[in-house]
């Protein structure tokens, strides 16, 4: 038999016969595996990376709460910290502006003081193209004709740039700081004048105004009601007026001064108090609410019975004089207080005065 041959039987002998079972045990992992394999498809392979992408862990609503909360708080604080920055500045700009104003009210009086004595107009003073005041004859602290001729220029220069501006209002001696310009509130609103300097720029500092319910012409007003803010900070506006209610500072400041182009207006306190801020409160009576000799009458009887001054001039008013009020906020603006003051006649001396000039030349 040659080897081919025997190649054939031995194959022949092998497929003939049965296998026996393997005696190893089975490995149930591997079978496991191999199953899967043969159940794996090409869609299940992705470059061989795992592409779970594992959960985030989500944020407690609490503590998104108390995170929102606390962004908020910082950011008001900001906010609050740049308005107070905002009102500081404000605050500056204003002093600045109505002290150099001030300032130059003085310097062109040069010497001569405020004048307490009805107008009398002096034709030796004119006003230059470049706003210069100039002066023919050499000015006393005895020539009130010339002090009366610089502050009307002076209110002509101011009127240049602002046509509401009508007059000047002043309280001697300093303790109660009033010595502004006066806006016509009528010409705006009082809204207006609340939020915006004489020279008509924004400012929360304001400017000191007749109400609107006013005419700029005082001798045609019952009641000329001014206001302005009560201010702790920078020019203090109208921030002295609550103490008229003391009776010492009541003498040594009763008399209150407006110049306006024709005329020098004079008044003398009789009347303050602090008042419930309600627009039927007697400090809002003005023109309007004045329309006869009963109202008037009725205005003054609460103003004098209101008073807290604990004194009295020696001379009260009637319903026939004409009514000066100066009001502003207190107590946080939950209250005003007002001033009442009543217009003086041309021949009534104010004290210390005398030789009074009784009229215009």
């Amino acid at each position: 038999m040659n080897e081919k041959e025997k190649n054939d039987s031995v194959l022949s002998a092998s497929e003939g016969q049965v296998q026996a079972p393997s005696s190893e045990p089975t490995n149930a992992a591997d079978n496991d595996f191999l199953r899967s394999l043969s159940d794996l498809r090409a869609t299940d392979l992705k470059n061989g990376t795992d592409t779970k992408t594992p959960k985030k862990k989500r944020t407690p609503p609490q503590v998104r709460i108390r995170l929102a909360a606390s962004i908020l708080a910082v950011f008001l604080v900001v906010c609050a910290l740049l308005f107070l920055l905002y009102r500081i500045v404000a605050y500056r700009k204003a002093d600045e502006l109505y002290t150099s104003l001030q300032n130059e009210m003085q310097q062109a009086l040069a010497g001569n003081p405020l004048l307490m004595s009805p107008l009398s107009l002096s034709p030796s003073l004119s006003l230059t193209d470049e706003g210069e005041i100039t002066v023919d004859t050499v000015a006393t602290p005895q020539d009130t004709n010339t002090t009366k001729k610089v502050i009307m220029l002076q209110l002509e220069r101011l009127q240049e740039s602002n046509s509401d501006i009508f007059g000047w209002i002043y309280i001697p001696d300093g303790e109660t700081e009033i010595n502004y310009p006066l806006l016509n509130g009528s010409a705006a609103s009082n809204e207006y004048y609340l939020s915006h300097a004489y020279d008509g720029s924004y400012n929360p500092t304001g400017s000191i105004f007749l109400d609107d319910t006013c005419v700029s012409n005082l001798d045609a007003n019952p009641n000329s009601l001014i206001w302005g803010h009560n201010m702790d900070f920078g020019t203090p506006m109208f921030h002295h007026l609550s103490k008229y209610a003391n009776a010492s500072f009541w003498a040594r400041n009763r008399y209150i001064f407006i110049y306006t182009n024709d005329y020098v207006y004079r008044y003398e306190v009789f009347s303050a108090y602090s008042a419930p801020a309600t627009t039927t409160g007697i400090c809002y009576f003005s023109t309007t609410d004045l329309v006869d000799a009963a109202s008037r009458a009725e205005f003054l009887r609460l103003a004098i019975e209101n008073s807290q001054i604990g004194t009295q001039p020696e001379r009260m008013p009637t319903a026939d004089d004409q009514i000066l009020t100066l009001c502003s906020c207190v107590d946080n603006g939950e209250r005003r207080f007002a001033v009442h003051a009543r217009r003086m006649a041309d021949w009534e001396l104010i004290d210390g005065e005398d030789n009074l000039d009784d009229g215009e030349e």
